[in-house]
């Protein structure tokens, strides 16, 4: 009705506008939508000052109730018609004036960003949805051609119409192949160092040689599927890119062991037993049958620029590079992944008795029916014999869960010190399989043991306990596992994982329990009276004694202080910690005694300690593995300067230090820089991005690459979000490339591009891709600063692309496309293993 007054009136009366804005004005009287479909549909009856009352009241409606819809539309096909009609009725009607049409012209604008529902091809005929794009491309054309002097009028609205034809047509880059095969290039060049994405894998490889095997899997079957489909692009074949990935990535891992400065048995088992176990895993996958050729012609390849490096005489070659690369072709003849004939042509230097498929024994059945000794034998197998290692790995892991299962401590105890015994060996079976398939049957073994049980062959339960409660911690210690401790001890409520992070604690008397105040007073009177009786070992939960073992030490050094005991007698009655009943709970005494020395300036109560840590540190009582947990806090009481500067002339600092140099770490057997600069990132990652195809730039790359992934992951760490860290750090070195070189050969942006899509991809601190944590982090005022600095711009009214900013746009395109093929190949592996559930996760994230 009050449009229908309007109508006949081009100058309404003031009376009748103001009724009109007050009616038109209130949501509850008049839906503002509806009213507005009603206005547009009287033009061109209804004049323009009419339409601007009408759509004065309008705007200021949606203005205070923005959640009222902007059109009368109850489904996306009337929203494309509705778009339609109000550019037929109403932009005629604001073109006529459009400095007298502010209002019209705002409503119209605030209408074609805020439809009421979205225009896509699966809600609305894909006839109609281009219709409605050709309606609004005829109207930005129509506001183009406006006059100086009423553009800045509708400069608004052009905008919007410009957002609304993008929407509407979504014009995917079509991608251009390249004109010359550039797999072909790469070949010819002779890249023999692993840029880009391959860099990133390598250099994570390199730094964490113990990744679970699923995850390396899984992000190499990722790394094929994103290489094999870019081959369309680069003019080449999915076998070819195959192949040239697999020269990057080995010949990668082979120079760095060249470059090795010792013997490593880890990096050499990564090689020579790892990597072709994931290999020949790979050859299940779909697709990858044909791998093994692959394989082979890699080699081949990789032999040839081998053999033209070494006639050369390239300063970064040594004989010692044929060796390893034929170590690594024997180590595929064995896994049956290279036929016999085929690795004697490679490596011609080893013995062809030494090419032929391995037979794997059932070492399952031949540790479960043998004895300590046998597992001892068939460790010292693993370490020396690289292609049974994953299946000798996975036979320990299911011996400890059988002897978990059968509640055999004895058995249990055995596997532990046995295996602890053997570092390397240790090391070798955590290569293969997580910590955690060994140490969650022996943490529900502590977690199950019953003080009451009777001793067998001689030896008192608690004695097995404590074989097990080292074994956790020596694990815990040289695998740095302590961080994620619940996840590998899965659990976080059961005792040892509550426990052990502060295995040093003391508590005041006031906060114990009352067994924990029991056992405190029990236990001091006996190492200060007649002795430890089986009758109160029996009495004491030895979870009990782990946490209390600390205090009981400090209360007994307060009652010396006190003068209630001496030293001779504190002395005797601490060496009952060197027994084989309580050396378990040495390393928790041991290393609070040693920060309590640390902390106490030099006096008489400082020499007792001292003396006491002689004593137990001098025992050839204490076991190695005890020696071996407490080494670094003893390495630290040395080095610090105030102790060193006051030290008594009863400490023996020269056997102090001869005591823990078999537990000094060796120095890094690879080339790795130490990263603690935010900026660092960007420096390590310079020569990966520059693809210098010098011998200088080579040798430069294989130094960056080692600290590659670690460097990333600090920096990561370092930034307060994703977003900064992406914006700040990693976007302008390579964006500056770019705009410093605006005739970038393809094959350059090429390997800009892979590696961009790798960071993307990477994991960032919880496990979760770079591109999935991004864009969680993402604020719409982040969006919109994007798309002013990054989005193409070149002229005032930011309509024409600059070719620098568009080169830009096209390399963030593809390498957040990149990083998707990425994230879901790693899906695509077997997501049964709990340790990658974050990373099967994340494609649907994204």
């Amino acid at each position: 009705m009050l449009a229908a007054c309007l109508a006949p009136r081009p100058f309404p009366p003031p009376l009748l506008a103001q009724y009109i804005q007050a009616a038109l004005g209130n949501a509850d009287l008049a839906r503002p939508g509806y009213v507005a479909s009603i206005v547009a549909s009287r033009v061109p009856a209804l004049a323009l000052p009419a339409a601007e009352v009408a759509f004065s009241a309008i705007n200021q409606t949606l203005a205070s109730a923005p959640s009222q819809p902007s059109y009368a539309s109850d489904t996306p096909a009337e929203t494309a018609q509705a778009v339609e009609l109000a550019l037929n009725s109403l932009l005629p009607l604001i073109l006529s004036s459009p400095t007298s049409a502010l209002e019209t012209i705002r409503y119209l604008s605030y209408f074609l960003s805020h439809l009421p529902h979205r225009l896509t091809k699966e809600k609305v005929d894909a006839a109609q949805i281009e219709s409605c794009a050709k309606r609004v491309g005829i109207a930005i054309e129509a506001v183009a051609n406006v006059g100086s002097k009423d553009a800045p009028v509708l400069a608004k609205l052009r905008q919007d119409l410009e957002a609304l034809r993008r929407k509407l047509t979504p014009r995917g880059r079509r991608r251009v192949p390249s004109s010359v095969d550039l797999d072909e290039f790469d070949e010819i060049e002779g890249l023999r160092i692993p840029y880009g994405d391959v860099a990133l894998l390598v250099s994570r490889m390199l730094s964490n040689p113990f990744l679970p095997t699923q995850q390396l899997q899984s992000s190499l079957l990722a790394l094929i599927r994103y290489r094999t489909a870019q081959s369309t692009f680069r003019k080449s074949t999915p076998q070819k890119a195959l192949v040239l990935l697999l020269v990057e990535v080995l010949g990668g891992l082979i120079q760095t062991l060249q470059d090795a400065k010792r013997a490593d048995v880890v990096l050499e088992s990564l090689l020579f037993g790892k990597v072709p176990h994931v290999l020949k895993s790979l050859t299940t996958a779909n697709g990858l049958d044909k791998l093994p050729e692959a394989l082979a012609a890699a080699l081949r390849l990789m032999q040839g620029r081998l053999a033209k490096a070494t006639s050369d005489g390239r300063k970064d070659m040594d004989s010692s590079v044929p060796s390893v690369f034929s170590q690594f072709v024997a180590a595929c003849c064995q896994s049956d992944l290279l036929l016999p004939d085929i690795g004697a042509s490679l490596a011609r230097d080893v013995d062809v008795s030494e090419l032929q498929p391995v037979m794997i024994e059932d070492y399952q059945h031949r540790l479960a029916a043998g004895s300590i000794d046998d597992l001892k034998q068939v460790l010292d197998e693993a370490v020396h014999s690289y292609a049974p290692q994953q299946t000798i790995a996975s036979a320990v892991a299911s011996l400890f869960a059988a002897k978990a299962q059968s509640a055999d401590l004895a058995g249990l105890a055995d596997l532990c010190d046995a295996l602890a015994e053997s570092k390397d060996a240790m090391s070798v079976i955590f290569l293969h399989v997580e910590p955690r398939e060994l140490l969650r049957p022996v943490r529900q073994v502590l977690d199950s043991f019953d003080t009451t049980q009777e001793n067998s062959d001689d030896v008192n339960p608690i004695e097995r306990y404590g074989s097990l409660v080292l074994f956790v911690q020596l694990v815990v210690s040289r695998f740095k596992l302590l961080d994620n401790l619940a996840y590998h001890l899965d659990s976080s409520s059961s005792f040892v994982a509550t426990w052990l992070p502060s295995a040093s604690a003391v508590y005041a008397v006031s906060t114990m329990t009352d067994d924990e105040r029991n056992a405190v007073s029990g236990w001091i009177g006996a190492l200060f009276g007649e002795g430890i009786s089986d009758d109160l070992m029996h009495a004491t939960n030895p979870r009990t004694l782990l946490r209390v073992a600390p205090t009981i030490l400090k209360q007994s050094l307060k009652a010396r202080q006190a003068g209630i005991v001496d030293m001779d007698s504190l002395r005797d009655a601490l060496s009952y910690f060197l027994q084989e009943l309580l050396r378990f709970t040495l390393p928790g005494v041991l290393k609070w005694l040693i920060a309590e020395i640390e902390q106490t300036p030099p006096s008489s109560q400082q020499n007792s300690m001292l003396d006491l840590l002689q004593v137990l540190v001098f025992s050839d009582a204490l076991p190695p593995a005890v020696l071996e947990l407490v080494a670094l806090d003893l390495a630290r009481l040395l080095l610090s300067p105030a102790f060193a500067s006051n030290v008594p002339s009863s400490v023996d600092i020269a056997r102090l230090r001869k005591t823990i140099a078999p537990y000094r770490p060796l120095p890094p057997a690879i080339q790795a820089t130490v990263v603690d600069e935010h900026a660092a990132f960007g420096a390590t990652s310079k020569p990966i991005l520059s693809g210098a195809p010098s011998t200088e730039g080579e040798e430069v790359v294989a130094t960056a690459i080692p600290p590659l992934y670690d460097s990333l992951r600090l920096s990561l760490r370092a930034s307060k979000t994703p977003v900064s860290f992406f914006s700040c750090t990693f976007l302008p070195p390579i964006f500056a490339l770019l705009a410093n070189t605006p005739t970038i050969a393809t094959a350059a942006y090429s390997r800009l591009e892979r590696y961009a899509a790798a960071v993307l991809a990477a994991p960032d601190s919880n496990g979760r891709p770079l591109i999935v944590a991004l864009i969680w982090h993402l604020t719409p005022e982040e969006l919109a600063e994007w798309d002013l600095r990054m989005l193409p711009a070149g002229t005032a009214d930011g309509l024409v692309a600059g070719e620098t900013e568009r080169m830009q746009v096209n390399l963030l395109g593809d390498a957040i496309a990149g990083a998707f093929v990425l994230v879901t190949g790693e899906g695509e592996a077997d997501s049964s293993s709990s340790s990658t559930q974050t990373t099967s996760a994340a494609p649907d994230e994204l």
